[in-house]
């Protein structure tokens, strides 16, 4: 068995897990607990084991009565190697568009460090509220019609109420990451509209945004092999920013995200302070075709964990190909453009 060094929760040990925690959101345990983590688990193993072993988790020749079985005594705890443990969690929301409850921990005997660590790392990882300013980039770019900003944003706030009867109400909105499986289907039956007789490739940019959820999901991974390996968007590419030229530190985490044979060939590094979009915009857009502009919304008045990714598809051939030209023109901007991510030591 071993242990979690979080809240000090144990598992069974499964010798064929390789999860090396890509595409999620890490929980980091005290440094206090990884120096001493051996002594730790001596007394955690030795206080609950015979619950351990009235759990399964303690395993022992089947012969042996446990009625008569004696306190076992720990001789040797020794820290084999690091693994870790995920969990995806379903972040939803209730009738009344509150986000429900977080229970996926609640088998586990010491949970309480686990919650206060998971809502650390959340609280961490969202965006300052955002509303203005991307009220602000939506009426430069003269979308505020398009994307319904007084339904959406009226008072200054995200009215998710309003949006969900949007979302019912049309086809072209959507809520969720780009990647989530019912808005990648989406994605893909409109590719197959614009689609012709012969099926060649088209252009297909995408704009990543700065968002510390963006591609916390197995579900990214999917969606970067299905454009890959879909004939229409087989050479996509997609726009990471980045601070500078040698941001190591953005960098280093797409990496964790994107493989790299994908980095060799899809995705390209910016500098982010050269757009007008300040971050809190996602952009999809295939060459005559269409477009998808996605906002992540991080609201302080909502009770909600993550930002929310609000998302619009653009039939509209003129706005489409105005997007286009913006990755056009970014790509040759040589003293913002920095090239594929695979070439970043």
């Amino acid at each position: 068995m071993s242990f979690e060094m979080i809240g000090l929760n144990p598992e069974p040990v499964n010798p064929n897990a390789s999860d090396n925690g890509a595409n999620s959101i890490k929980l980091d345990a005290s440094n206090q607990y990884l120096s001493n983590g051996e002594s730790l688990v001596s007394k955690e193993f030795q206080k609950n084991f015979r619950f351990y072993f009235s759990q399964g988790l303690v395993k022992l020749n089947p012969s042996v009565d446990e009625k008569k079985l004696q306190l076992y005594k720990m001789s040797q705890v020794e820290k084999l190697r690091d693994h870790s443990r995920r969990f995806t969690l379903p972040l939803t929301l209730d009738e009344n568009y509150t986000p429900t409850e977080i229970s996926d921990f609640n088998h586990m005997e010491n949970l309480n460090k686990i919650e206060d660590s998971l809502y650390a790392a959340l609280r961490s990882a969202k965006k300052p509220q955002n509303i203005e300013d991307i009220l602000k980039v939506l009426h430069e770019l003269d979308m505020e019609d398009t994307f319904s900003v007084e339904s959406i944003f009226s008072e200054n706030k995200l009215n998710l109420d309003r949006l969900f009867k949007l979302e019912h109400k049309s086809n072209e909105y959507f809520i969720g990451p780009i990647y989530s499986k019912e808005n990648s289907d989406l994605f893909f039956k409109t590719i197959k509209q614009y689609q012709d007789q012969n099926n060649d490739d088209k252009q297909l940019y995408w704009l990543a945004p700065s968002d510390e959820f963006w591609g916390k999901s197995d579900r990214f991974s999917d969606f970067i092999d299905r454009l890959s390996t879909t004939t229409i968007t087989k050479n996509f590419k997609c726009f990471l920013p980045v601070a500078y030229r040698n941001d190591k530190q953005s960098i280093a985490s797409y990496k964790k995200l994107i493989t790299a044979e994908a980095g060799a060939k899809h995705f390209l590094t910016f500098k982010e302070s050269s757009v007008v979009f300040d971050g809190n915009f996602e952009l999809l857009v295939m060459k005559d075709s269409f477009c998808v502009l996605i906002i992540h919304v991080s609201d302080s008045s909502t009770n909600i964990l993550t930002t929310v990714p609000v998302g619009i598809i653009v039939k509209n051939k003129a706005i489409a190909q105005s997007f286009y030209k913006f990755f056009e023109d970014l790509e040759n901007d040589g003293e913002n453009f920095f090239g594929l991510l695979n070439s970043k030591k």
